[in-house]
């Protein structure tokens, strides 16, 4: 019996916060896409699944596959991301098929036990990836010429110190 499962997830992406406070307008890095997802466990796969999760009764399987379409739904959310990298403007996301994002989730193979029957992506907000990669790539120079200031204030300390000894 299929299961389906809407799910929000939503997060920054990674050092948002830290990238968005070197910016002026401090930008909202943040994202939430929204799956519904229908699957089912391959029937190949059941006793093997009941015999790992020492499943009893119903409720422990169907929470058990419930698990793993959360699991499948984090990684479509990935894919999701990464399309949105892919894609030259980043504020308009087209739509993904189930068929893209199985094949982008390698779902068959990283979730071989679930037979993905349907996912619909909606209600998605994610942040100008240009403006994110920017940010990124300023606070990293950013940083790199503070490591690089530091290490000539130590050079010129250094320096110093050893022509203060040599008389």
């Amino acid at each position: 019996e299929p299961i389906t499962s809407t799910e929000t997830i939503s997060a920054t992406l990674p050092s948002g916060g830290t990238y968005s406070s070197i910016l002026q307008s401090t930008p909202d890095f943040s994202y939430s896409v929204s799956l519904k997802t229908t699957a089912k466990v391959r029937p190949d796969d059941i006793v093997q699944l009941v015999k790992q999760n020492d499943i009893r009764t119903q409720e422990d399987f169907d929470e058990v596959t419930r698990s793993l379409i959360r699991q499948f739904d984090a990684a479509a959310v990935e894919f999701v991301l990464k399309n949105a990298q892919n894609t030259s403007d980043t504020l308009s996301i087209k739509p993904v098929s189930t068929d893209e994002i199985l094949a982008g989730t390698k779902a068959a193979e990283s979730f071989p036990e679930l037979e993905i029957i349907s996912v619909e992506v909606f209600n998605v907000k994610i942040p100008d990836m240009t403006l994110y990669n920017f940010a990124k790539e300023l606070y990293l120079k950013t940083q790199a010429e503070k490591e690089n200031f530091s290490l000539q204030e130590k050079s010129i300390k250094i320096d110093s110190e050893i022509k203060s000894n040599q008389f």
